[in-house]
């Protein structure tokens, strides 16, 4: 009875662990996302600026 138990909570651990696991990776990709929508909004400001120069 005392191993079924632990055997059990180990693999409730490995559960959570797997999904936390999972929303680090989800908020990873979420800031990259984040970070090439910001260059690429810069690039079509610079490039933009320039057309209206030239």
């Amino acid at each position: 009875m005392k191993r079924e138990r632990k055997k059990e909570r180990k693999k409730e651990r490995k559960k959570e662990r797997k999904k936390e696991r999972k929303k680090e990776r989800k908020k990873e990709r979420k800031k990259e996302r984040k970070k090439g929508k910001k260059e690429r909004y810069y690039i079509t400001y610079i490039s933009n600026i320039f057309n209206y120069l030239i």
